[in-house]
């Protein structure tokens, strides 16, 4: 026998929707409950409503909306009401109020009292099941029985483009959600009392069929696979159609970057082997036969190891920054998020993103750059804008109001830029910061599967933007 019900409390300090959308979809999926009771503090009212329709659109299960009283007493009195023995507790989401007077409750009736884990991080400010479960997992105290039910996949992707979600709204975020939705189709195990992280690794895979051949990105974990996107697909030759397809020869695989192989040049070599796929090939990719062009293109496709988040700038997290565009090259946008730094975009880095795109002359120096204004757009959605010239930054900064830039440091990887800046007027406003490979660290935990699943969505972009190209 299951529980009867799951009773949960929502009023977070922050991340109001976010929190109590992942809580009631982790506890509806892994427990098969056929009633969500919600209590929701004052002011969460209307977010409580819009969960409310997402749990319901998802998992098909009724969700009941009740104020929750103002004094603690009072709460626990209530909370104890709607709870028996046979109920599971969740006060992940709750205010303090809320978390303190469920717990008491749930401990007077007997009730089973869960805790869904949150990976924060760059995960911060998305929700289930938009973020892999296995980072999501569920803590019980008292009775447990796990009885599985599956979420609606085609709803949660639909979610994702209707006007109820006004929280995952850049391209990346969106893209990175829809990689997580089938990632999470694919795993079997619920994560309840289980805190494995498993390993986690993306796959450019070659399948060759009867007629063509298709070049995948996959996500892959020891228990499972799936395809999340396809890059491109090619004829095979005629005289090869003829040859029967051993096992063997079906499928192979031509880059493999994992939470556990995740060097710099495996992702350099990844990127490399996704651009000449999406181009049509080597010679479509970089349209020149320079030898040395080539070997800087090679080269540049380093700092997307950045970019993609497999290194992470140290920052301090109470700090004012005003970043150059090599800011962005190097993925800047993964620190951009409520209770990080704050970080300011002059208006000259989107000028010099932009101008740089349209004179991109071959396929994959476009792809880059493709990829630096998916970053800034996510990096925009939680930055600060600083009003200055349509220029290149190296001349537009310095003629930025100084009383602007006051108390803030100022970023750039360019030692020429740095230089410039130290000996102009804004030094004595700002300090000016150049930013070394030290200054990086390796990432961590969760860190790093956000990092391969950024990847696979960055590629997944990329697919898009190559076939209404061709």
């Amino acid at each position: 026998m299951g529980f009867d019900k799951a009773v949960f409390v929502l009023g977070s300090p922050s991340f109001v929707f976010e929190s109590a959308a992942s809580s009631i979809a982790r506890v509806v999926e892994s427990f098969g409950v056929e009633e969500a009771e919600v209590f929701f503090s004052e002011f969460a009212q209307d977010e409580a409503l819009r969960v409310q329709r997402f749990v319901e659109r998802f998992f098909g299960v009724k969700v009941s909306l009740k104020p929750l009283p103002g004094s603690l007493s009072e709460a626990k009195e209530v909370l104890a009401g709607a709870l028996t023995q046979d109920s599971v507790a969740v006060p992940t989401a709750g205010s303090v109020l809320g978390a303190v007077a469920l717990t008491h409750a749930a401990d007077k009736v007997g009730a089973s009292l869960a805790h869904v884990m949150f990976p924060f991080g760059p995960w911060t400010g998305l929700f289930y099941p938009y973020v892999p479960r296995y980072l999501q997992p569920i803590l019980v105290i008292g009775r447990t029985e796990v009885k599985p039910r599956a979420f609606d996949a085609k709803q949660a992707e639909n979610f994702l483009g209707d006007k109820d979600n006004t929280y995952i709204i850049t391209k990346l975020s969106r893209a990175l959600a829809r990689v997580s939705l089938r990632l999470n189709s694919s795993l079997r195990d619920l994560w309840v009392n289980d805190t494995r992280v498993p390993e986690l690794a993306l796959e450019l895979c070659d399948e060759a069929g009867e007629k063509s051949v298709s070049h995948a990105v996959y996500l892959k974990t020891p228990q499972s696979i799936v395809q999340v996107c396809k890059l491109a697909e090619t004829p095979r030759q005629p005289e090869a159609r003829t040859l029967p397809l051993l096992p063997q020869m079906q499928k192979s695989t031509r880059c493999l970057v994992g939470t556990g192989s995740a060097s710099r040049e495996a992702v350099q070599r990844l990127f490399l082997e996704a651009f000449y796929t999406l181009a049509g090939g080597r010679e479509a990719c970089l349209r020149s036969r320079d030898a040395s062009r080539e070997q800087a293109f090679k080269s540049s496709l380093g700092e997307l190891y950045s970019l993609a988040g497999f290194e992470l700038l140290t920052l301090n997290p109470h700090g004012v920054y005003v970043v150059d565009t090599n800011l962005v090259y190097i993925g800047i946008h993964n620190l951009a998020r409520p209770g990080g730094p704050r970080i300011i975009v002059p208006y000259c880095v989107r000028y010099e993103v932009l101008d740089k795109l349209t004179h991109s002359k071959s396929p994959c120096a476009r792809y880059t750059v493709l990829l630096a204004k998916l970053a800034l757009e996510a990096l925009e959605s939680q930055a600060s804008r600083l009003p200055s010239n349509a220029a290149s930054c190296d001349v537009a900064i310095p003629a930025v109001d100084p009383e602007l830039l006051k108390g803030a440091t100022l970023l750039s990887a360019d030692r020429l830029a740095v230089d410039l800046w130290e000996s102009m007027v804004l030094s004595r406003y700002a300090e000016v910061k150049l930013v070394r490979r030290e200054d990086f660290r390796p990432a961590t935990g969760a860190e790093l599967h956000y990092a391969v699943a950024q990847l696979a969505a960055m590629l997944c972009y990329l697919r898009g933007y190559a076939r209404r190209k061709r």
